[in-house]
């Protein structure tokens, strides 16, 4: 039995674990009552839908939002009665644990906190747009306060109100597009929460290891982390349905501002009273900016000075004295950032300086426009000039952002030489002088990138108006712009001959005159060759030679009065003629030869009109001898072009050329055995019978030859050609079709090809096959008998000579 000191001993120990059991027991209940208060049983995140999205937040409410903002704020303020580390040293859970914990509640706390402030938002927007839409019903809204007329000031006022109501809508759909991103992201991050949840649970039943304090901790941390989660997902619902409602919003009064713009628009009317008041404003700022540019001037002379005396002392510095160089260079360097910045404030003044007078200059246009004093012509001037001007303005734009671009990291490079320690004080004086310059130019130019920006703005405004004037106006207009521009042209100087100057009218009536002519001197030389041949005996070519002459000869003739009436001296026919020599000895060769053939053919008449020849194989009858080429008819009723040299270099046979009698010829073969004067007689008889075979040349049969298969007899018949080429081929058929009549009537066949082949059978055959080249090996023909080489030759010789072995 122990003694009682053992006992007095170990009831302090018994007391200590007592009390651990029951603290544990206690925060065991803490935490699990934690989790019952801290959110609501995990649920999957739904797509982000706006039809569910917007039932989500119509069931949030401040009230709802408030509850758990208390219940999470008392549960901050359980944690934080006991340090973290004396609950880790008592639970043997790490502290990093409890922070977790500490931190995940306040991140709760700010998001509840973030929710009431968007409800007070939303709520906000919902009476806003209910007040903008009962002002548009009752269209308080669109109502402008002034009464017309309206100046051009009133005006660009609200024109630069519409700027900003675009600017805002721009903004409220590139803010909805960034939350519809952001609750894309909060739904996926409430599945991995509740996903992460109930794996947990899960895994804590199967394992069955009873509550234990690093569990409870687990399972504690999982559900802050799915309310964390749920509470974003919602407040990202509440910031999407605000997005949308701003642009709604947005949305209806850049319609309102565009429908008071309209309004103000149609009635704008001049006002000479606010055109002086823009007039004397523009000249008060010029002659600020004048002032201001005198005063710059002067300072800047001081601040060269300043720059070249630095940088004499500098070059007169002694390298051994490395601090003084130093100073020096640091003091040369500031001098040249004042130097640099005068310089470039200067150049921004003068900018400005300029745009002023131009945007005097479209104030004026602008209320020109309105009064009606501006022509079509005035108009494309204007916006020629407008749009350089823009385009000048984008190009100094470029220039001060960049400008402005440089200089931030050089304001910053500076800084940071200020913070380094232990920096000489002269340095550092001088380095603060450099700072000053630079922010001083900084300054100067965000004010000058500003006015630029402004007047690019007012300037795309009066190319807008440009535009939309020339839209309106009046067809007539435009016609009268359009035949002003036709006559200025038409009086541009094309060259000078003599002192005369050749302009694009007298050209063009040249030209009209010269085509009018040539039409007139094609019906001309027509209609006299035509009563010509009526009363002459002149046949096709001589025709065509005439009409040919009078036709050029007309032709010289509207060239002249072409250019007296024009008033184009004939020394021009003196550069034409040199230039059309030389294009002739270049490029115009073929051309030329073509044409002076065609006057050889019409005058040395080796063909004439009507002929039938047959060139390079072709047959055909001539059409017309042109000046280039000639055309030729076929049969097969094709047309041939044939350039006129052609048929003067190459051999060509004209069937008509004397007259119209060719000869014609039907070869046939009779049967061997066959009566040949009777054939003879039968032949002539058959070219007798046809009408149109001349009877003087009489029709000759001649007997031509002993052929292979037939006796051979030719036919020879005299024609006379007509004016279809087919009749030629029409006679030689019908003299066929006679010729066998009559041959079939007397018994007299006509023969085919024919082979006999004669074998020696004295002997027995010897017959092989020899295998081809595409026969499978060792597979020989059906039905084929072998026999030797001595047959086959036999065979191959017999083959040669025809009908004998």
């Amino acid at each position: 039995m122990p003694s009682n000191q053992t006992k007095g001993h170990r009831l302090p120990a018994r007391v200590a674990m007592l009390k651990k059991a029951v603290f544990t027991v206690l925060l065991a209940g803490l935490l699990l009552f934690a989790n019952g208060l801290s959110g609501q049983p995990a649920r999957a995140a739904d797509p982000a839908d706006p039809e569910k999205t917007a039932e989500s937040v119509a069931a949030l409410s401040p009230r709802n939002s408030e509850e758990k903002l208390k219940n999470i704020q008392k549960l901050l303020e359980e944690s934080r009665t006991e340090k973290p580390e004396n609950l880790s040293r008592k639970l043997n859970i790490p502290v990093e644990k409890f922070q977790e914990k500490i931190a995940l509640l306040q991140e709760i706390e700010a998001t509840y906190q973030r929710q009431l402030t968007a409800l007070a938002k939303q709520s906000s927007l919902a009476q806003e747009q209910k007040n903008l839409n009962a002002q548009i019903e009752s269209n308080q809204g669109v109502v402008v306060s002034q009464l017309p007329p309206y100046s051009l000031t009133t005006y660009d006022l609200y024109l630069d109100q519409l700027d900003k109501m675009r600017q805002r809508e721009d903004a409220a759909s590139a803010a909805q597009q960034n939350d519809k991103k952001n609750l894309e992201h909060a739904h996926v991050n409430v599945s991995a929460a509740s996903q992460r949840l109930r794996q947990l649970l899960e895994k804590v039943e199967q394992e069955a290891t009873g509550d234990s304090p690093e569990q409870n901790m687990k399972i504690t941390i999982a559900r802050l982390e799915n309310e964390l989660a749920e509470a974003t997902l919602d407040l990202n619902r509440l910031i999407a349905e605000n997005s949308k409602i701003e642009l709604q919003i947005a949305q209806q009064q850049k319609n309102i501002t565009r429908q008071q713009v309209d309004w103000v628009r149609s009635r704008l009317a001049f006002d000479e009273q606010d055109l002086q008041e823009r007039l004397k404003l523009h000249d008060g700022l010029r002659q600020k900016l004048k002032t201001y540019i005198a005063s710059l001037a002067a300072e800047q002379q001081e601040v060269e000075d300043a720059w070249l005396k630095a940088q004499q002392e500098y070059s007169d510095t002694g390298i051994a004295d490395e601090l003084k160089k130093e100073r020096s260079k640091s003091w040369l360097d500031a001098r040249q950032s004042w130097r640099d910045t005068y310089q470039q404030i200067l150049e921004q003044t003068e900018n400005s300086l300029r745009l002023i007078t131009r945007s005097e200059q479209a104030w004026q246009r602008r209320y020109a426009m309105i009064k009606g004093e501006v022509n079509y012509e005035e108009f494309d001037q204007w916006e020629k000039e407008t749009s350089e001007s823009i385009e000048n303005i984008n190009r100094l734009i470029t220039m001060a952002q960049n400008s402005q671009n440089s200089l931030q990291p050089q304001i910053v490079s500076v800084k940071m030489q200020l913070a380094l320690p232990g920096v000489d004080p002269v340095i550092a004086r001088n380095q603060r002088t450099m700072l000053e310059a630079l922010n001083k130019l900084l300054e100067r130019t965000v004010e000058h990138l500003s006015r630029l920006q402004t007047m690019a703005r007012f300037e795309n405004r009066f190319l807008a108006e440009i535009q939309e004037r020339q839209q309106s106006i009046k067809v007539i207009d435009i016609l009268s712009k359009v035949a002003g521009k036709f006559l200025h042209t038409l009086d541009y100087e094309v060259w000078v001959i003599d002192e005369q100057s050749v302009t694009v009218k007298k050209v063009i009536v040249a030209l009209l005159i010269l085509a009018v002519g040539l039409l007139l001197a094609k019906y001309i030389s027509h209609f006299t060759t035509d009563r010509i041949l009526r009363q002459t005996k002149l046949n096709e070519s001589d025709r065509a030679i005439f009409d040919r002459i009078l036709y050029i000869l007309m032709l010289v003739l509207v060239v002249l009065f072409a250019l007296h009436t024009v008033n184009i001296p004939l020394t021009a026919l003196t550069f034409f003629g040199g230039a059309f020599a030389i294009g002739v000895g270049f490029g115009t060769q073929n051309l030329l030869n073509n044409f002076i053939s065609g006057f050889i053919l019409m005058l040395e008449r080796p063909v004439k009109i009507g002929d039938t020849i047959e060139f390079e194989s072709t047959v055909g009858a001539i059409e017309e001898i042109g000046i280039r080429c000639t055309k030729i008819r076929t049969p097969s009723n094709v047309h041939i072009l044939v350039p006129n040299s052609s048929l003067l270099e190459k051999n060509i046979v004209n069937w008509t050329l004397s007259d119209q009698v060719i000869r014609c010829q039907v070869r046939v073969g009779v049967a061997y055995g066959s009566e040949v004067r009777q054939v003879a007689r039968l032949l002539n008889q058959a070219a007798a019978e046809h009408g149109e075979i001349l009877k003087n040349p009489e029709p000759i049969v001649i007997f031509t030859d002993f052929g292979d298969n037939a006796l051979i007899f030719d036919v020879y018949y005299w024609i006379r050609l007509g004016d279809t080429r087919m009749g030629k081929f029409i006679i030689e058929s019908d003299v066929r079709f006679l010729i066998e009549k009559h041959l079939r009537e007397n018994g007299i066949g006509i023969p085919f090809p024919q082979r006999d082949l004669h074998l020696d059978t004295s002997k027995p055959l010897n017959l092989r096959i020899i295998q081809g080249s595409g026969d499978p090996p060792g597979q020989d023909a059906a039905g084929s008998d072998h026999q030797g080489p001595d047959a086959a030759q036999q065979m191959k010789s017999a083959s040669a000579r025809g009908n004998t072995p």
